[in-house]
Protein backbone atom coordinates (compact mmCIF):
# COMPACT_ATOMS: atom_id res chain seq x y z
CA UNK A 1 0.00 0.00 0.00
CA UNK A 2 1.21 3.94 -0.55
CA UNK A 3 1.30 5.48 2.54
CA UNK A 4 0.24 8.74 3.84
CA UNK A 5 2.56 11.50 1.96
CA UNK A 6 5.02 12.95 5.01
CA UNK A 7 5.08 16.79 4.44
CA UNK A 8 7.83 17.00 6.50
CA UNK A 9 10.51 14.55 6.95
CA UNK A 10 12.19 16.34 9.39
CA UNK A 11 13.90 18.93 11.92
CA UNK A 12 15.85 20.62 9.29
CA UNK A 13 12.65 21.07 6.71
CA UNK A 14 10.36 22.12 9.54
CA UNK A 15 12.89 24.84 10.37
CA UNK A 16 13.66 25.96 6.76
CA UNK A 17 9.48 25.83 6.12
CA UNK A 18 9.69 28.31 9.05
CA UNK A 19 11.97 29.99 7.64
CA UNK A 20 10.51 30.42 4.72
CA UNK A 21 7.16 31.47 6.45
CA UNK A 22 9.31 34.33 7.96
CA UNK A 23 10.90 35.70 5.34
CA UNK A 24 7.00 36.15 3.34
CA UNK A 25 5.82 37.91 6.33
CA UNK A 26 8.56 40.42 6.61
CA UNK A 27 8.06 41.01 2.65
CA UNK A 28 4.90 41.72 3.80
CA UNK A 29 5.50 43.89 6.22
CA UNK A 30 8.20 45.84 3.94
CA UNK A 31 4.92 46.25 1.07
CA UNK A 32 2.89 47.28 3.76
CA UNK A 33 5.68 49.59 5.27
CA UNK A 34 5.93 51.03 1.23
CA UNK A 35 2.15 51.25 0.42
CA UNK A 36 1.00 52.95 3.62
CA UNK A 37 4.26 55.24 3.71
CA UNK A 38 3.41 56.24 0.26
CA UNK A 39 0.19 56.90 1.57
CA UNK A 40 0.98 59.47 4.66
CA UNK A 41 3.16 60.88 1.58
CA UNK A 42 0.29 61.57 -0.69
CA UNK A 43 -2.22 62.89 2.30
CA UNK A 44 0.64 64.79 4.24
CA UNK A 45 2.83 66.11 1.69
CA UNK A 46 1.76 65.94 -1.50
CA UNK A 47 -1.81 66.73 -2.04
CA UNK A 48 -2.34 70.42 -0.27
CA UNK A 49 -5.17 71.39 2.26
CA UNK A 50 -7.66 73.59 0.16
CA UNK A 51 -8.27 77.22 1.70
CA UNK A 52 -11.54 76.07 3.41
CA UNK A 53 -10.03 73.60 5.37
CA UNK A 54 -6.44 74.84 6.11
CA UNK A 55 -7.31 75.67 9.91
CA UNK A 56 -8.42 71.88 10.39
CA UNK A 57 -4.74 70.69 9.45
CA UNK A 58 -4.05 67.26 8.37
CA UNK A 59 -5.43 64.99 10.94
CA UNK A 60 -9.09 66.34 10.49
CA UNK A 61 -9.49 63.60 7.96
CA UNK A 62 -10.22 60.17 9.20
CA UNK A 63 -8.25 58.83 5.97
CA UNK A 64 -5.45 60.77 7.09
CA UNK A 65 -5.06 59.27 11.00
CA UNK A 66 -5.83 55.92 9.62
CA UNK A 67 -3.21 55.41 6.99
CA UNK A 68 -0.91 57.74 9.39
CA UNK A 69 -1.66 54.96 11.95
CA UNK A 70 -1.82 51.97 9.68
CA UNK A 71 2.17 53.60 8.84
CA UNK A 72 3.13 53.28 12.41
CA UNK A 73 1.58 49.35 12.93
CA UNK A 74 3.44 48.40 9.51
CA UNK A 75 6.97 50.00 10.85
CA UNK A 76 6.10 48.22 14.45
CA UNK A 77 5.70 44.79 12.49
CA UNK A 78 8.87 45.20 10.34
CA UNK A 79 11.00 45.95 13.36
CA UNK A 80 9.76 42.60 15.11
CA UNK A 81 8.36 43.99 17.95
CA UNK A 82 5.62 42.33 20.20
CA UNK A 83 2.97 41.30 18.52
CA UNK A 84 -0.18 43.38 19.84
CA UNK A 85 -3.38 42.59 19.64
CA UNK A 86 -4.94 45.78 20.90
CA UNK A 87 -3.27 48.12 18.25
CA UNK A 88 -4.44 45.75 15.66
CA UNK A 89 -7.65 45.66 16.51
CA UNK A 90 -7.25 49.32 16.38
CA UNK A 91 -5.72 49.66 13.25
CA UNK A 92 -7.72 47.04 11.33
CA UNK A 93 -11.21 48.59 12.85
CA UNK A 94 -10.32 52.08 11.57
CA UNK A 95 -8.88 50.84 8.03
CA UNK A 96 -12.25 48.74 7.30
CA UNK A 97 -14.40 51.52 7.71
CA UNK A 98 -12.18 53.95 5.99
CA UNK A 99 -12.37 51.56 3.30
CA UNK A 100 -16.16 50.87 3.55
CA UNK A 101 -17.30 54.48 3.53
CA UNK A 102 -15.07 56.04 1.15
CA UNK A 103 -15.58 53.25 -1.61
CA UNK A 104 -19.60 53.51 -0.76
CA UNK A 105 -19.36 57.22 -1.07
CA UNK A 106 -17.29 57.43 -4.22
CA UNK A 107 -20.29 55.17 -6.09
CA UNK A 108 -23.62 56.61 -4.69
CA UNK A 109 -22.60 59.98 -3.46
CA UNK A 110 -19.48 61.73 -4.29
CA UNK A 111 -20.64 65.00 -2.80
CA UNK A 112 -21.14 64.16 0.47
CA UNK A 113 -17.21 64.45 0.70
CA UNK A 114 -14.15 66.67 -0.55
CA UNK A 115 -14.51 65.07 -4.18
CA UNK A 116 -14.55 68.72 -5.68
CA UNK A 117 -11.45 69.94 -3.65
CA UNK A 118 -9.01 67.17 -4.52
CA UNK A 119 -7.62 65.52 -8.03
CA UNK A 120 -6.10 62.26 -6.80
CA UNK A 121 -4.43 59.76 -9.43
CA UNK A 122 -6.00 56.24 -9.06
CA UNK A 123 -2.67 54.74 -7.74
CA UNK A 124 -2.70 57.56 -5.02
CA UNK A 125 -5.74 57.17 -3.93
CA UNK A 126 -5.86 53.50 -3.35
CA UNK A 127 -2.68 53.74 -1.10
CA UNK A 128 -4.95 55.59 1.16
CA UNK A 129 -7.91 53.89 0.82
CA UNK A 130 -7.36 50.81 -0.29
CA UNK A 131 -3.96 49.48 0.27
CA UNK A 132 -3.40 49.72 4.01
CA UNK A 133 -6.40 47.57 4.33
CA UNK A 134 -5.41 44.59 2.57
CA UNK A 135 -1.99 44.68 4.44
CA UNK A 136 -3.20 44.72 8.01
CA UNK A 137 -5.84 42.14 6.40
CA UNK A 138 -2.99 39.79 5.91
CA UNK A 139 -1.96 39.48 8.96
CA UNK A 140 -2.73 37.18 10.91
CA UNK A 141 -3.46 37.96 14.31
CA UNK A 142 -5.86 36.76 17.17
CA UNK A 143 -8.83 38.62 17.75
CA UNK A 144 -9.52 40.18 21.46
CA UNK A 145 -12.49 39.51 22.39
CA UNK A 146 -15.48 41.53 21.27
CA UNK A 147 -16.01 43.62 24.07
CA UNK A 148 -12.76 44.55 23.93
CA UNK A 149 -12.66 45.51 20.16
CA UNK A 150 -16.06 47.65 20.28
CA UNK A 151 -14.21 49.34 23.44
CA UNK A 152 -11.19 50.16 21.20
CA UNK A 153 -12.70 50.86 17.86
CA UNK A 154 -14.76 53.17 19.97
CA UNK A 155 -12.11 54.91 21.24
CA UNK A 156 -10.73 55.34 17.27
CA UNK A 157 -13.92 56.82 16.09
CA UNK A 158 -15.09 58.83 18.95
CA UNK A 159 -12.02 60.42 19.82
CA UNK A 160 -11.53 61.61 16.43
CA UNK A 161 -14.81 62.84 16.47
CA UNK A 162 -14.27 64.72 19.74
CA UNK A 163 -11.17 66.18 17.74
CA UNK A 164 -13.43 67.25 15.10
CA UNK A 165 -16.04 69.04 17.21
CA UNK A 166 -12.46 70.66 18.97
CA UNK A 167 -11.13 72.03 15.81
CA UNK A 168 -14.53 73.28 14.67
CA UNK A 169 -14.73 75.15 18.38
CA UNK A 170 -11.68 76.06 18.99
CA UNK A 171 -9.40 76.24 15.86
CA UNK A 172 -12.02 78.64 13.29
CA UNK A 173 -12.39 75.24 11.19
CA UNK A 174 -15.14 73.73 9.42
CA UNK A 175 -16.23 69.92 9.45
CA UNK A 176 -14.07 68.39 7.11
CA UNK A 177 -16.53 65.99 5.44
CA UNK A 178 -19.66 68.14 3.29
CA UNK A 179 -21.91 65.71 5.55
CA UNK A 180 -21.32 66.97 8.46
CA UNK A 181 -21.44 70.77 7.72
CA UNK A 182 -24.84 72.28 8.99
CA UNK A 183 -26.09 69.54 10.68
CA UNK A 184 -27.11 69.50 13.98
CA UNK A 185 -24.83 67.34 16.73
CA UNK A 186 -27.83 64.62 17.18
CA UNK A 187 -27.59 63.96 12.78
CA UNK A 188 -23.47 64.23 13.22
CA UNK A 189 -23.80 61.81 16.23
CA UNK A 190 -25.75 59.34 14.11
CA UNK A 191 -23.34 59.40 11.34
CA UNK A 192 -20.42 58.31 13.80
CA UNK A 193 -22.08 56.02 15.26
CA UNK A 194 -22.63 54.28 11.66
CA UNK A 195 -19.25 54.65 11.15
CA UNK A 196 -18.66 52.93 14.26
CA UNK A 197 -20.91 50.11 13.76
CA UNK A 198 -19.43 49.20 10.47
CA UNK A 199 -16.00 49.33 11.84
CA UNK A 200 -17.70 46.47 14.47
CA UNK A 201 -18.06 44.43 11.49
CA UNK A 202 -14.24 43.56 10.89
CA UNK A 203 -14.34 41.93 14.70
CA UNK A 204 -16.28 38.98 12.63
CA UNK A 205 -13.51 38.98 9.92
CA UNK A 206 -10.91 38.71 12.44
CA UNK A 207 -12.19 35.59 14.02
CA UNK A 208 -13.38 33.64 10.98
CA UNK A 209 -9.54 34.41 10.04
CA UNK A 210 -8.21 33.39 14.00
CA UNK A 211 -10.93 30.93 15.44
CA UNK A 212 -9.08 29.75 18.19
CA UNK A 213 -8.76 33.62 18.98
CA UNK A 214 -11.29 33.34 21.90
CA UNK A 215 -8.89 30.54 23.95
CA UNK A 216 -5.62 32.94 23.59
CA UNK A 217 -5.22 34.73 26.99
CA UNK A 218 -5.72 38.25 26.46
CA UNK A 219 -3.09 40.84 25.56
Amino acid sequence: MIGRPRIFSGPREIAAWLIVLETMAKVWDVLGVAACGWGVYQCFFALPLPDHLKNGGNFQFLTNCGVFVSLLYAVYNLLGLPRSRKFHALVVALEFEITVAYWYFIFFSPGSINTDSYTVRLIDDLSFHLFPYIYILGKRVPSVSFKQFAAIAAAGFFGYWAYVEYLVAYCDAIYPYPFLRGQPLVDRAKHFAIFYVVGLIQWVVETLKSPAATKVKQS
